[in-house]
């Protein structure tokens, strides 16, 4: 209130009016004291904040009831201003110098105050990229290592037999097939069949894994000529060829999903880590991608 009194004072004695000029004053002068980048500017360089939100509120009312009294546009006598403090109203203004009767000396451009700033912000950014990069590094190591078990585990003997068994039947086995938007939610369903061929092994019939759409003629005409057929009995389930049996040993399916995995983190990993070396070693080139980026939204909190 004493600084809209004081401005208020100051408009009367050139003789405009002040009924209007109090609530735009006020409006100005609550919107830069709530203001936290100017906050932080005026705390770190030991200013006074409220002298440099009243100046600035007292240019930006002047250019809004368009007064031109060149009195009224000196902030430093109005507000006894030191000059970092009206430095820091130039820089705040600093995209129109000329309409609030600012010197430019000495006042960095908005492209060199960006600058500083995005240096600021990038302490943050290389700290959040550091922690990405070892955590993600560390899953990295994780799956690595269950890969490797997996894979010596795959690697050796274990117990299975090979078998003769006879083709007796082939069945429709339907199912349901889903579809899912976008937003992962069912849309949709369709009814699909294939076909299961039981063979016949020591008194127990079982269906056989592993069986594809071209090897149905060859079982067809096994089951037809009474012919025996080899196959893989492992863990309860009668497989029609050694690899499936091996696909389906517990080590396979775990090493099958961490590689899935991997490549999944290693497609973030990339991006992060080059990402991470890049600011780290030129930093300009963050102020470079947000200035590319026009909107300056990239990597922003």
């Amino acid at each position: 209130m004493e600084f809209t009194d004081t401005y208020l004072d100051r408009i009367r004695e050139v003789g405009y009016d002040a009924d209007k000029a109090g609530d735009v004053f006020d409006g100005y002068l609550r919107e830069y004291l709530d203001n936290p980048k100017l906050k932080k500017k005026a705390e770190e360089r030991s200013l006074r904040l409220d002298a440099v939100c009243a100046s600035i509120a007292t240019l930006k009312t002047n250019k809004y009831l368009g007064i031109e009294d060149e009195d009224l546009y000196d902030i430093k006598r109005m507000w006894r201003l030191y000059d970092l403090e009206y430095k820091l109203v130039a820089e705040t203004l600093i995209d129109n110098l000329k309409a609030y009767h600012l010197d430019p000396a000495g006042v960095p451009t908005r492209d060199e105050q960006d600058s500083v700033e995005d240096l600021e912000h990038l302490k943050s950014v290389l700290k959040t990229l550091k922690r990405g990069v070892i955590i993600v590094g560390a899953v990295i190591v994780i799956l690595l290592a269950v890969i490797g078990i997996s894979s010596y585990y795959c690697a050796q003997e274990f117990e299975y037999s090979v078998v003769e068994v006879t083709v007796v039947k082939e069945t429709t086995e339907e199912y349901t097939e889903y579809k899912y938007d976008q937003n992962g939610l069912r849309s949709g369903e369709r009814k699909r069949s294939r076909q299961v061929v039981w063979v016949y092994y020591d008194g127990y019939e079982y269906p056989l894994v592993g069986v594809d759409r071209s090897d149905l003629y060859a079982l067809r005409d096994a089951q037809y000529k009474h012919e025996p057929l080899t196959a893989y009995l492992y863990n309860g389930g009668m497989y029609y060829k050694e690899d499936t049996m091996r696909a389906y040993r517990p080590c396979a399916g775990v090493r099958s999903y961490c590689l899935f995995l991997l490549v999944v983190v290693l497609i973030v990993f990339g991006p992060m880590l080059v990402l991470y070396l890049t600011f780290r070693i030129r930093p300009g080139a963050y102020h470079k991608l947000r200035v590319f980026t026009h909107g300056r939204f990239i990597l922003r909190r």
